[in-house]
């Protein structure tokens, strides 16, 4: 393997990973719930909301020890 620095990112893929298939290009498309996605969702807005009580806790109560 020779060493090639280039500044393309696909010239560095064909180095890394050789010549790519040229075959049909098969595809697998995942299709997620919509419940899960909202489930995921409302777990993220609410660990957003945590952290920034707790970022606002620590402000207020920073300077007693």
């Amino acid at each position: 393997m020779q060493l090639v620095i280039v500044g393309h990112c696909d010239s560095i893929y064909f180095i890394l990973e050789g010549i790519p298939y040229d075959g049909v290009v098969t595809e697998r498309i995942v299709a997620v719930h919509v419940a899960v996605t909202v489930i995921f969702s409302l777990l993220a807005v609410l660990g957003i909301g945590l952290s920034i009580v707790c970022i606002t806790w620590n402000l207020i109560h920073r300077n007693e020890r």
